[in-house]
């Protein structure tokens, strides 16, 4: 009788478990798709070399709707080009590209060559920058001339070289923690990149390795604001 009543206890509690898991589920696709009306696509496609690149693909609702005959109308927004740092992937770019999503851009949350569900190696092909902006170029559902790019980190070095490499393809670019003049990518001046914006933390991941040097170069009013710091060109 007892190990019949703990028998039952223990289905209880299994079944609220999973209650609890599925509502949890259910709670967190919402948020993230803003209410179901955000699509997200999981990506793939051809890298210089023949390397195969994934991606997460999010558009916006009013982008792809259909008429009264029931064809499908493309409305082109505006891209941007969401690209993580060092050993991570995609999904940790899912706090921009969601929030971008809802805002109406569409967003293509890159990996890496290596990291994630791309083919290695790591670290090729200007660290994916270029071949994911000329992949989300090529859509349709993107207006080409207005596509930025944000990196973090060593996503930031991809988004430097993929500017250098397509200059005339990008709007604008944001910088996370990250820095020009790194391991390929041009030194900033003047003139490139250009429409920047930079993100500087001071607990940010990986600090010393993408963001010291800028550091070193501000000057003592601009270390005060180092925190959650927005310089814009």
């Amino acid at each position: 009788m007892k190990t019949n009543t703990a028998s039952k206890s223990v289905n209880i509690v299994l079944i609220v478990a999973l209650v609890l898991v599925l509502i949890g589920d259910l709670i967190a696709s919402g948020v993230q798709t803003n209410g179901w009306t955000v699509k997200i696509k999981d990506v793939r496609f051809m890298g210089t070399g023949g390397i195969e690149m994934s991606g997460l693909l999010c558009i916006p609702p009013g982008v792809i709707t259909k008429d009264a005959t029931g064809a499908t109308k493309v409305n082109p927004a505006p891209g941007i080009l969401a690209i993580h740092g060092y050993i991570n992937s995609r999904e940790t770019q899912d706090g921009f590209a969601i929030e971008f999503a809802q805002r109406g851009y569409v967003v293509l949350a890159l990996d890496q060559t290596g990291p994630g569900y791309s083919d290695p190696p790591a670290f090729a092909n200007g660290f994916s920058g270029p071949d994911g902006l000329k992949y989300l170029s090529s859509l349709d559902i993107v207006d080409p001339k207005n596509i930025s790019l944000s990196g973090h980190l060593m996503g930031g070095w991809a988004s430097v070289v993929a500017a250098q490499i397509y200059p005339d393809a990008y709007k604008s670019i944001v910088l996370e923690g990250s820095s020009t003049g790194t391991f390929g990518g041009k030194t900033g001046d003047a003139t490139f990149p250009r429409n920047l914006g930079l993100i500087y933390s001071k607990f940010d991941g990986s600090l010393l390795g993408c963001s010291l040097p800028l550091h070193n170069r501000l000057q003592p009013k601009q270390r005060f604001l180092e925190t959650n710091m927005m310089l814009y060109r």
